[in-house]
């Protein structure tokens, strides 16, 4: 997982920002969407695409967990490089608090299998996106295949069970079909195999999509 997302975010690095203040001043804004992006040996996986920042970054964090902000406070020296400008108790699918046209970019990995309105989210990152920002994801996805792995996921998210115990995630979305009709530009994404050995319930949801996206 670590050099997929190395390989996705390396493009922070030389990005300028497309307001022309925080250009002047080497800034961009970045808004990431759920902070809290799984688990692992049942360790939280808290603010983990935080640390692939660049330190020109000035970040606004979404999250509907309302503990979450309290715990990012008292743990916010892990991220010292960043300057956080706030932390948003709120769904991806309602941004109603970030301007339109005001990020550069926007961050969401691991999000879209688990909320309510698919669509919506997509909506509300293009609109907060200024006009070529760009956004990133990482998502896991059914296999595309029809094989038995195919199966489970279709049946276990059918039933209800595996959204019922991992807080409404669901393993049959098919995340690309979802940004590629949501009007973006530049789309460009590739698919991966996460395998992990240390929690092999986890490889349920092994096959990836990761990519960027242009408003």
């Amino acid at each position: 997982m670590k050099r997929h997302k190395e390989a996705l975010f390396a493009p922070l690095d030389k990005l300028e920002s497309l307001d022309w203040k925080l250009r002047n001043e080497g800034l961009i804004r970045v808004l990431e969407i759920g902070v809290r992006t799984g688990v692992c040996l049942d360790i939280p996986y808290y603010g983990e695409n935080l640390k692939y920042y660049p330190r020109n970054s000035r970040v606004t964090l979404v999250d509907k967990n309302i503990y979450l902000q309290s715990f990012f406070e008292a743990n916010s020296s892990r991220i010292s490089h960043l300057k956080v400008e706030r932390f948003m108790v709120s769904h991806g699918n309602d941004l109603r608090g970030v301007p339109s046209n005001s990020m550069d970019v926007v961050v969401a990995t691991l999000v879209l299998c688990s909320v309510a309105n698919v669509a919506a989210v997509l909506r509300e990152i293009r609109r907060v996106l200024a006009p070529g920002g760009k956004y990133y994801f990482m998502e896991h996805v059914h296999e595309r295949s029809p094989t038995s792995l195919r199966t489970v996921q279709l049946l276990l998210s059918a039933s209800g069970l595996w959204p019922a115990v991992f807080d409404g995630c669901h393993l049959d979305r098919d995340a690309a079909r979802s940004i590629e009709r949501a009007s973006f530009k530049d789309l460009s994404y590739k698919y991966v195999s996460v395998e992990d050995s240390r929690v092999p319930l986890l490889n349920l949801m092994k096959s990836h999509l990761i990519g960027s996206a242009t408003k």
